[in-house]
């Protein structure tokens, strides 16, 4: 042990008597010198004797192949491997020496790069990146140098939303070894793509994958036959069933991070008593399915019946923070009757633990059909046409009913923005709950701005002293008058 420990002290260039790192001067001094006139592949490199007593020359090679791959960045790793090389003999012995150094294959480098880094990385496993909107190779061409070694394929980070030639490649691969799927559209953009496809043939995906994120890009996934999975994160797919959603999470007991967003089949889902015993005779309900390492699960802009039968199914006894964000078509919808059954009241563990670090809350909403509702490590969102105040009193009832009635005294925050408010409403807010923060946002019409100033003065007038109000109508008020 002491001998390791000596050995760590010369390494770091630290001082054994004294014990403190020594400064850049009192270090062996190099030097180094580049024959110029060729290119970076032909250039050699010399050092004196005192380069290798330099401390870094002390790492074992596999520790100076690890700190080799923190300097590459995933958008431009031949970029940066390459002066590393130009350092010295023994660095570059170790760059050209390690296939794995090249595995990064992005397509934000131009194609001699592109081409360096499959002939380097030889048959070392392949972490794969295109972004077809910052491409510096085009799709046909760098889906044509990848294309013959899918067997190597470990990661795939493509978006695409104009060219079909990425989806023909995934089509038509085979993928024994692939660990990690992130497929989606470039933020921003819309998918201008065909109709929806399967993935590698038509086959099941590698028991070796372990991270999915299908984003907008309408992949059938019943085909994929998901399982084992560390990651899920689906969105905006316009093809997927609630029994396959319910079926990979049976299969993928290791979960750690679930996020289901936007999922248009699913916005017309119920489930009738006849489709509740076909999911039992189909082993999807038979019992509860245990999620132990689920950390975190974000559910949004999904219907409040598949929420209440998502909660329903699991149990996640370490979740550390749970999102769920429900739709509301109806407003003779009840969340009480609908959500808050006694069918998720064994995740009541799970909800206390959630909120139990809750300092405050706060309500935020964004228009007349959004609320969210922030409880700790709880997030529930209201959104839709048919949301109504009744909505919200029966999710803050059911919220206090988890967390415990004395935590009515914790401090809440108001924050709406581009939306009525009742003032009555506000009032019920401030006679039951600790409001300390009222923020009001609403843009306004200049011919309806001292109406709604009014307005303001009224709930102010409604509400305590102790509230700090700010409200955007006021503030473009004082600057229509500074500028008239």
């Amino acid at each position: 042990m002491d001998q390791a420990c000596d050995h760590t002290k010369r390494v770091l260039g630290e001082d054994q008597k004294v014990g403190v790192k020594l400064d850049s001067h009192e270090l062996p001094s190099s030097n180094i010198s580049i024959t110029h006139g060729q290119t970076p592949d032909e250039q050699t490199v010399t050092s004196d004797t005192s380069i290798d007593l330099a401390p870094i020359q002390l790492l074992p090679h596999e520790l100076l192949l690890i700190i080799f791959k923190l300097c590459v960045s995933e958008d431009y790793p031949v970029q940066d491997i390459t002066p590393l090389a130009l350092v010295c003999k023994i660095w570059r012995d170790v760059v050209e020496g390690s296939p794995g150094l090249w595995s990064q294959i992005s397509g934000k480098e131009k194609l001699p790069s592109v081409r360096k880094a499959l002939k380097m990385a030889k048959d070392a496993p392949l972490d794969i990146t295109y972004w077809e909107n910052v491409a510096k190779t085009d799709p046909a061409t760098f889906f044509g140098e990848i294309g013959g070694r899918t067997a190597n394929w470990r990661s795939l980070n493509i978006t695409t939303g104009n060219s079909d030639i990425p989806i023909v490649a995934l089509q038509r691969a085979a993928v024994p070894t692939l660990r990690s799927l992130r497929f989606r559209v470039p933020w921003g953009r819309e998918w201008k793509g065909g109709a929806e496809f399967s993935l590698f043939g038509g086959e099941p995906a590698p028991l070796s994958l372990k991270d999915v994120c299908v984003e907008t890009i309408p992949v059938i996934m019943e085909p994929l036959h998901l399982s084992g999975l560390r990651y899920l994160d689906l969105k905006d797919l316009p093809i997927i069933s609630a029994e396959e959603v319910l079926r990979i999470l049976r299969d993928s007991p290791a979960l750690e991070r679930c996020c289901l967003d936007g999922l248009d089949s699913l916005n017309n889902f119920g489930l009738s008593e006849s489709d509740q015993e076909l999911l039992k005779l189909r082993d999807v309900q038979a019992s509860i399915i245990q999620l132990s390492r689920l950390e975190t699960l974000r559910l949004s802009g999904l219907p409040m019946s598949f929420v209440h039968l998502f909660l329903s199914a699991i149990q996640t006894p370490i979740l550390r923070w749970l999102s769920m964000d429900v739709r509301i078509d109806r407003d003779d919808q009840s969340i009480k009757s609908e959500l808050f059954t006694s069918r998720i009241s064994h995740l009541s563990p799970t909800f206390k633990t959630l909120t139990s670090t809750a300092e405050q809350l706060q309500i935020i909403s964004y228009s007349c059909t959004v609320f969210l509702i922030y409880a700790g490590e709880l997030m529930i969102g209201l959104r839709g046409p048919g949301v109504r105040h009744s909505h919200m009193d029966e999710t803050l009832e059911w919220i206090f009913n988890q967390i415990g009635q004395h935590r009515k005294s914790l401090p809440l925050d108001l924050l709406f923005h581009g939306t009525n408010v009742d003032p009555e409403w506000l009032t019920w807010f401030d006679s039951n709950l600790k409001v300390t923060r009222l923020e009001l946002g609403l843009e306004i019409p200049s011919e309806q701005a001292q109406r709604v100033r009014q307005r303001e003065e009224d709930i102010g007038a409604s509400i305590s002293n102790r509230l700090v109000v700010k409200t955007r109508a006021s503030l473009w008020l004082e600057w229509s008058k500074k500028h008239k």
